[in-house]
């Protein structure tokens, strides 16, 4: 789950505490158990479920692949990320561009 709080501010060692109105929450961090398909077309454009758990409700939600190459590590986002429930997100996977030779 999430946990809301107030943050407050001391600049005197604590003598003194800021009054504040504005929330901070605090999130467990999301877990993946699946993905589906477990592979797609080099051309992109698959749809992938992410199922898991703690997918909270925000407006924005991103997920990336990392391909292999010998020893260099590409991260490429992936697209049209949606959160579809608490357990549920979809993505579609990006093209493969593969190094130069």
């Amino acid at each position: 789950g999430s946990l809301r709080t107030q943050p407050l501010l001391s600049l005197n060692y604590g003598a003194t505490w800021t009054e504040t109105t504005r929330p901070f929450f605090v999130y467990a961090r999301p877990q993946i158990h699946a993905l589906s398909p477990a592979f797609g077309s080099l051309r992109g454009r698959t749809v992938v479920e992410i199922r898991g758990m703690y997918f909270y409700n925000t407006t924005f939600v991103r997920a990336r692949v990392t391909f292999l190459n010998g020893s260099e590590v590409i991260n490429i986002p992936m697209t049209n990320c949606a959160r579809q429930n608490s357990w549920l997100a979809t993505c579609t996977a990006p093209r493969h561009h593969p190094p130069p030779k």
